[in-house]
C-alpha cells in the first residue's frame, strides 16, 4: 500500500473516523471543519443506533445492519486509542405496536430473523416493563437496538485523530477546489455543506437537502429505564445519569423560521413522549432543539466516487451515526 496524502472535509461523525481510520491505516491526514468540530448536523444527534427491518433488502438496509455490527468493535478501538467511554450500550428496544397491522408487521420481520426480538403481549410488556404504557397490540422487544453517547463519542474521535497525528483546521470553510492540487485523495463529509464544499463539482447527483426535526433533553432524578422507547415516530433514549433524549419530527425548511424550534410542535412531542412513558411527567425539560439533517437528493449510496480523486460520504439523513464505523474503515481500506 502506497500511503497518501489525505483531506477531509467535514469534521462531523463521519469526517472524524474516517481521518481516524485513514491516519491508523498509515496515510498523511488533514481535516477541515468550517466550525468546530462536531458542531454540525452530528452534534444534534440523539445517538440512536436502530437496525433496518429484516424486510428492508435494499443497498442502505444492508449497508447499515453491516455497519452496526461493527460498533462493538468501533467502541473499543475508540477505548484503546483515547481511554474514553463512547457510552455505547446495545440496550435493545421497546417498539410499542398501536395497530393489529404493525403487530403483523412485527410478526412478519421475526419469520425473517427470529433472533432479533420477541413479540409481547400487552400483559406481558406491562409485567416486564411497567414504566410504559403499552397499547392494545402489545410490544415487540428489539435486542438489536444499541444507542452511544453522542457528545462522548465525538469528543474521543476527535481526541483519536489527534493522538493518531491527523493535522486538524477547525474555522476553516474551504471548497474541493481550494485543495485539489495539494491532496493525493479528498473526502467530503460535510454535511448539509457538501454543495458548498463541493463548489464546481456539485451537481444534481450530489445535492444535499437539508432536512429539520426536533430534539428534546430532560431530566430525571435517576435512570428509570435503560432501553430505547419508541410508538410512531416519536422516540426516547435513556442515559444513566438520568437524562432522557426525545425525538422526533421531520421537515423541509421553506423559511427562516422553520430552523428554529415551533412550541407547538414541541409541546405535541413532549405529550406524545409523556403519553408513552409516564414517568416523564416528573422530568424537567433542560434543552430544546432544531437541528439539521442531510438528505442525500437520491437514496445515493453511503459512499460515492465523484472522481478517482474525490470520495463523498454525505447526505445520510437520519443514519449517519449507524453508518460511521463501516464508511470509515471502507474508505480506510480502499486507499
Amino acid at each position: 500500500m502506497t500511503n497518501k496524502n489525505v483531506a477531509i472535509i467535514g469534521g462531523g461523525m463521519v469526517g472524524l473516523a474516517t481521518a481516524w481510520r485513514c491516519a491508523k491505516a498509515g496515510h498523511k491526514v488533514t481535516l477541515y471543519e468550517r466550525n468546530t468540530c462536531g458542531s454540525g448536523c452530528s452534534g444534534y444527534s440523539l445517538g440512536g443506533l436502530v437496525p433496518y427491518t429484516p424486510t428492508r433488502q435494499h443497498p442502505i438496509a444492508q449497508f447499515q445492519r453491516a455497519s452496526l455490527a461493527l460498533y462493538p468493535q468501533f467502541s473499543d478501538d475508540l477505548l484503546a486509542q483515547t481511554g474514553q467511554h463512547i457510552g455505547y450500550q446495545r440496550a435493545g428496544r421497546l417498539q410499542l405496536l398501536s395497530t393489529i397491522g404493525k403487530r403483523e408487521s412485527a410478526a412478519h420481520d421475526l419469520t425473517l430473523n427470529p433472533a432479533q426480538g420477541k413479540l409481547l403481549t400487552q400483559t406481558e410488556a406491562k409485567i416486564k416493563f411497567p414504566h410504559v404504557n403499552v397499547p392494545e397490540y402489545g410490544a415487540f422487544l428489539c435486542h438489536d437496538t444499541a444507542y452511544v453517547d453522542v457528545s462522548a463519542t465525538l469528543t474521543a474521535l476527535k481526541q483519536a485523530c489527534l493522538n493518531q497525528g491527523v493535522t486538524l483546521h477547525e474555522n476553516t470553510p474551504i471548497s474541493v477546489a481550494d485543495i485539489e492540487a495539494d491532496f493525493d485523495q479528498i473526502v467530503v463529509t460535510a454535511g448539509i455543506w457538501s454543495d458548498e464544499a463541493l463548489a464546481t463539482h456539485a451537481t444534481e447527483k450530489t445535492a444535499t437537502t437539508p432536512m429539520v426535526g426536533h430534539g428534546l433533553e430532560l431530566k430525571l432524578p435517576a435512570q428509570t429505564f435503560n432501553h430505547m422507547v419508541r410508538m410512531g415516530e416519536i422516540y426516547a433514549i435513556p442515559h444513566a445519569d438520568g437524562r432522557v433524549l426525545i425525538g422526533s419530527d421531520t421537515m423541509r425548511p421553506e423559511t427562516s423560521a422553520d430552523w428554529l424550534p415551533n412550541q407547538h410542535i414541541v409541546e405535541s412531542i413532549l405529550t406524545a413522549a409523556q403519553t408513552m412513558l409516564p414517568c416523564l411527567k416528573q422530568a424537567k425539560v433542560t434543552k430544546i432543539w432544531r437541528a439539521p439533517r442531510p438528505k442525500s437528493s437520491d437514496r445515493a449510496q453511503p459512499i460515492r466516487h465523484l472522481s478517482d480523486k474525490i470520495i463523498l460520504a454525505t447526505g445520510h439523513y437520519k443514519i449517519g451515526f449507524c453508518l460511521t464505523p463501516k464508511i470509515a474503515a471502507d474508505i480506510a481500506a480502499e486507499l
